[in-house]
């Protein structure tokens, strides 16, 4: 009785735990989704509808021939950011890139060239052998207005996102909106559970505990300080592994890292005052070049 006891529980076990994974699975709510960094103590971050919403209208997919990343519409609807790293990855100065904006579940609201106007001095900086996390950040712009050749939408739901500026004090209230490779490979936009940024990394970068993951590079960190706009606190700039001549991370915050929009927005300030003059690409960025203080 003792032996037909001990194999009755046995095979339930074994049962139960190979059941349980599936259980598991099938209790989960639709919508529920794991946090695409791990962090156990976050709310798991929530599926965005980007061509309709406020902030999620603003987001889409930076493509090259060789890499992919997170881009967002910034100030000017014909104006895009996103990290200079993802655009040129080489430092080769390449400045084309497609912005699929909206993209989800692989069908984008539209598809449109971009061409870098402006950009930080991260590849000059690891020219010398240094790494500036602060200067990893482009701008670009637009062939064309993407509501062009989009359904249209009111003025309400197409809000571009606005460099905010950055405080010492943070609110705890902000949201990394993007993409990831661990979030339904890429084409899912996402908004995280709310996340905090931490220190200082270095000279206009800081620290953050976002959800974020490969394809996140140059996802907007958004505050909802202000309810009639989508204000841009910080952008992903990757989960950056130790190495030799990096500064090491500090106590107190995920190692996730993001550029100040502090580092950005006189940048993007111009280009979006040059592009209301009617200015080309061409020439908004030989213009900077000669004004590199914007």
């Amino acid at each position: 009785m003792k032996l037909l006891l001990a194999f009755l529980l046995l095979v339930y076990g074994i049962t139960t735990a190979q059941g349980a994974p599936m259980c598991n699975r099938m209790a989960r709510h639709p919508e529920s989704i794991a946090a695409v960094n791990e962090f156990a103590e976050n709310t798991p971050p929530q599926r965005i509808a980007p061509g309709r919403g406020r902030c999620g209208w603003g987001i889409g997919l930076a493509l090259t021939h060789v890499n992919t990343g997170t881009a967002f519409i910034l100030a000017n609807r014909r104006e895009v950011a996103t990290s200079l790293h993802v655009i040129d990855r080489t430092c080769t100065g390449w400045r084309h890139f497609t912005f699929s904006h909206g993209y989800d579940r692989g069908r984008p609201l539209s598809e449109e060239t971009a061409t870098v106007v402006a950009r930080g001095d991260y590849c000059a900086e690891l020219a010398r052998g240094r790494h500036d996390y602060g200067g990893d950040w482009a701008i670009a712009v637009l062939d064309r207005d993407p509501l062009t050749a989009e359904p249209p939408v009111s003025a309400t739901e197409a809000l571009p996102l606005q460099p905010g500026v950055n405080r010492d004090q943070d609110n705890g209230r902000n949201y990394l909106l993007g993409y990831s490779m661990s979030f339904a490979a890429g084409n899912e936009p996402y908004r995280s559970a709310p996340c905090r940024l931490g220190k200082r990394f270095s000279t206009g970068a800081v620290e953050h505990d976002c959800d974020a993951g490969h394809r996140s590079s140059g996802a907007p960190i958004v505050t909802e300080d202000t309810p009639d706009a989508c204000v841009v606190v910080a952008m992903h700039d990757g989960e950056i592994a130790d190495k030799p001549g990096r500064p090491p991370y500090r106590a107190g915050i995920n190692a996730n890292v993001a550029v100040l929009t502090g580092s950005f927005a006189a940048a993007a300030r111009a280009v979006a005052r040059e592009l209301e003059e009617g200015l080309s690409a061409d020439e908004i960025a030989a213009d900077l070049a000669r004004h590199p203080d914007y």
